[in-house]
């Protein structure tokens, strides 16, 4: 579950991928998953994506979570929605179920036809 965020819009609809996610984008690691009433260590904001900001959770796991869902409390916050990291890596041309729009974030949850879910660039698809 990614968490209902007030830039969030819920809808199920399709969207045909047009463009590869680029390589500063894949993830190396696994995704990470916070949790309401989590603390988490702020760090940088992203260039590429200025609505995010790298967190370290107390247990070690990092991770790139939008910063609206975080208490305004400085280096050390606290998680306010649950968020899940996990970003589709689908190939051009693929299609896939749009579950939620990030327009804030500039990003999908979206479905793939292996029922695989994940985050996708919004500016990467076209809607059919």
């Amino acid at each position: 579950m990614t968490g209902s965020e007030p830039s969030a819009t819920v809808g199920k609809s399709a969207a045909r991928v047009i463009q590869r996610l680029p390589p500063s984008t894949r993830i190396s690691q696994p995704p990470l998953v916070v949790r309401p009433g989590e603390f988490v260590e702020v760090g940088e904001t992203s260039d590429e994506w200025p609505a995010f900001v790298f967190v370290t959770t107390e247990d070690g796991r990092r991770g790139w979570i939008p910063e609206r869902i975080l208490s305004p409390s400085g280096r050390m916050s606290t998680v306010l929605r649950t968020y899940d990291t996990t970003v589709l890596e689908p190939a051009v041309g693929e299609s896939l179920e749009v579950l939620e729009r990030d327009a804030e974030g500039g990003w999908l949850w979206c479905r793939n036809s292996r029922m695989r879910e994940g985050w996708f660039p919004l500016s990467y698809v076209r809607f059919e």
